[in-house]
């Protein structure tokens, strides 16, 4: 885990169990994961650079192994803007908008894909079966102020 906020605590213990859950439940129990916390201007560079698009996002998945392999090998950026943001949106917690977004990533990284309304749903339904086991995580624990 990292993060390109200075001086926010976090406790990724949450985002593992997330992560892991999926990659149970996908029947890929060998991977290698990298969660990467990120402001907005950091993910939106990104999506530029490698999609052509100068938007904001909220999580984007690389896999880095070929989908082929039975190890999966990705990292997953997660804008902590976005997530906050969406959180006000879903009236749900951050925390829990953050975890959704790094099962959304992980699933991404599984080769499922969100480019129609009925692949959003599927994916929309397999996040929401991985999010059952939280109640109230913490993720983020401080954010020091401006």
């Amino acid at each position: 885990m990292a993060t390109n906020y200075e001086g926010v605590l976090y406790d990724d213990a949450p985002l593992v169990k997330a992560v892991e859950s999926v990659l149970n439940a996908e029947n890929c129990p060998e991977a290698e994961v990298d969660l990467i916390l990120v402001d907005d201007e950091f993910l939106r560079e990104l999506k530029f650079e490698y999609f052509n698009q100068d938007v904001y996002t909220d999580v984007i998945s690389f896999r880095l192994n070929p989908e082929s392999e039975d190890r999966a090998e990705g990292e997953i950026y997660i804008s902590l803007d976005r997530a906050a943001e969406q959180a006000l949106e879903y009236d749900v917690t951050a925390d829990m908008e953050i975890l959704r977004l790094a099962i959304h990533g992980t699933l991404h990284l599984l080769g499922y894909e969100d480019d129609t309304e009925e692949k959003k749903a599927l994916m929309s339904s397999l996040e929401n079966r991985r999010l059952e086991q939280f109640s109230a995580p913490t993720v983020i624990q401080s954010i020091p102020e401006e």
